[in-house]
């Protein structure tokens, strides 16, 4: 088991997952429209994602609706759009609730 937990340290800190200047945010995807994504977060609220960044440099995995996803990128300054530089899928037993 240490050596799963380590391996998978060394994946998230090369994939830039331990940026301490990038958003975290954990949903489920509710919609996908071309490299838009809407995002049902724990608490309720709708967050509208552009996944551009993350597809175009191949820093995510196919994602279809109803799945968890753990996204990493920036909010616009209103904070009406989250850019994605990377997306995970995530278990739903992980998921904050």
């Amino acid at each position: 088991m240490k050596r799963i937990v380590t391996i998978a340290a060394v994946f998230f800190f090369a994939a830039g997952i331990n940026n301490a200047a990038a958003d975290q945010l954990l949903g489920k995807i509710s919609n996908i429209a071309n490299t838009q994504l809407i995002v049902e977060t724990s608490d309720g609220s709708f967050i509208k994602i552009d996944a551009s960044t993350a597809i175009n440099n191949h820093r995510t995995v196919v994602l279809y609706a109803g799945e968890q996803i753990n996204a990493q990128g920036d909010f616009d300054v209103d904070r009406s759009l989250f850019h994605a530089n990377l997306i995970l899928r995530v278990k739903p037993a992980i998921t904050p609730k």
